[in-house]
């Protein structure tokens, strides 16, 4: 995967962004001292901190037509991390996705998608193909946002009058960028509060208030936390009716919500929020829906797990691979190892300063473990026809490396178009190794790449000088 390297961005641009927040919020406040049987709640941001989030988002849909009832569920969760990159009254926060699953449960199906268990390319039809894009172009963005100790929330494009950078900006792909952000959780009162407290945030579109109180403490996760209760009210939305003419009402909320909050470590620990929203049709339809969100915090990055996938390659033949932490793991065999596996880009430097990314080829490096490997053959058997992509014989070994390059296209074939279309590519190959006796040992490689951010990256660096 090609993750952002937020140490790298400009701390000058980023200044800019909060001054011009500070100016613009009226949430932003100093820390007050807390008196005798109070707690100031905060939410404490350092340079270089990185905080870990599990989050599940799950939408119960109910459709009542002709008295006819039809369920549906959607369940998306992910595995998120905020890296503070600037410190201050409104701290600079970079988000990056490091898992996505998501699964939609009809009558009819149940799909599951999930970028640490890619379905086949051989498997997919379009409703899977659509459901695991969607995974993988989430897992591929991230996006910045500025953050008040009070946990209010501002997204680059949100503050007037200021020029933002592409990358600053929020991927298409998340259509819900606030939900990954503290100002979609708890709004933490400015002053400090006793146990039985109430305190009131309006929303930061003006849509709606959300009424909190302090009800106790408990440990939770192994920190003491602050347990926190909210509901929040939503407005009425004439103007989304009036949008929609065959709409006779819609009604929203309130959110129920409980949030655990460590003050010492300034972090949320744990938090439920529930939303109940029902649309009435003028053709007599009924839509109800129930937003469930739960997050929580994680010490730090989830240990990679390793993961059992069966795939249906060419012949007919079923095998299975392994996925750790959402890459394949590198195939052995008693004559070889997979040291690494990839694709590489070939490019020449213009005259103008600027690169021109011409050619790709899929690579595969082993390390022998014999001496007597006289040929190799490579077939891409990801499909139900076996492509042969190299026949090496004898095969090139450097450095006790036997680097296999595998038929190398331009960019512009239509065998590549792969690489214009797609979001993520795996593929499949068929390592055969033969020896002077005759003999035969096969290796399945897997491949995964990130195919619509390596992309834009290369696109980027065809156009930079």
């Amino acid at each position: 995967m090609v993750a952002i390297q937020w140490k790298n961005v400009s701390d000058c641009c980023l200044k800019v962004f909060v001054c011009a927040i500070i100016l613009a919020s009226s949430n932003a406040f100093a820390d007050e001292p807390t008196s005798s049987g109070k707690v100031q709640l905060r939410w404490k941001f350092g340079n270089g901190q990185t905080f870990y989030y599990a989050q599940r988002d799950e939408y119960a849909a109910r459709e009542t037509v002709d008295g006819a009832v039809h369920e549906t569920t959607n369940r998306r969760t992910t595995l998120y991390s905020w890296e503070v990159i600037l410190e201050g009254e409104a701290s600079a926060i970079g988000v990056s996705f490091e898992r996505v699953k998501r699964e939609s449960i009809t009558p009819e199906r149940t799909i599951t998608t999930d970028t640490y268990m890619p379905l086949g390319a051989n498997d997919l039809d379009p409703e899977e193909k659509f459901f695991q894009d969607e995974v993988f172009r989430f897992v591929q963005s991230h996006f910045l946002f500025y953050a008040t100790p009070d946990g209010g929330t501002v997204l680059p494009e949100e503050v007037p009058g200021i020029e933002i950078e592409p990358w600053m900006r929020v991927p298409e792909a998340i259509s819900d960028p606030r939900t990954f952000t503290p100002g979609d959780t708890v709004g933490l009162p400015k002053n400090a509060v006793s146990i039985g407290d109430s305190w009131t945030v309006p929303l930061y579109d003006g849509k709606g208030t959300s009424r909190f109180q302090l009800v106790g403490q408990e440990i939770r996760l192994g920190h003491r936390c602050w347990l926190i209760e909210g509901q929040t009210t939503y407005h009425q939305m004439p103007e989304f009716l009036s949008q929609h003419p065959d709409l006779e009402s819609i009604r929203s909320g309130p959110r129920i919500s409980t949030y655990c909050f460590d003050s010492e470590l300034g972090r949320l620990v744990q938090g439920e929020e529930k939303t109940p929203l029902q649309m009435k049709f003028r053709d007599g339809r009924v839509a109800e829906t129930t937003v469930r969100v739960m997050r929580r915090l994680m010490e730090s990055p989830l240990e990679p797990v390793t993961m059992k996938v069966t795939r249906k390659i060419a012949g007919g033949q079923t095998i299975t691979l392994a996925y750790r932490g959402g890459s394949p793991t590198n195939s052995q065999c008693a004559w070889a190892d997979v040291a690494s596996a990839g694709v590489g880009f070939g490019a020449t430097q213009l005259p103008d300063g600027k690169v021109d990314v011409s050619e790709l080829a899929w690579s595969i490096v082993l390390t022998p473990k014999v001496a007597d490997i006289q040929s190799v053959r490579v077939y891409d058997v990801t499909f139900a026809s076996a492509v042969l992509m190299l026949d090496d014989n004898p095969p090139k070994v450097t450095d006790k490396s036997m680097v296999l390059l595998l038929k190398k296209l331009p960019i512009s074939d239509p065998l590549a178009r792969w690489f214009h279309e797609d979001v993520a590519t795996e593929r499949i190959f068929r390592i055969e190794l033969n020896n002077s006796r005759g003999e035969t040992k096969v290796l399945h490689q897997a491949i995964l790449i990130q195919t619509e951010q390596i992309r834009a990256s290369t696109q980027l660096a065809a156009h930079d000088s």
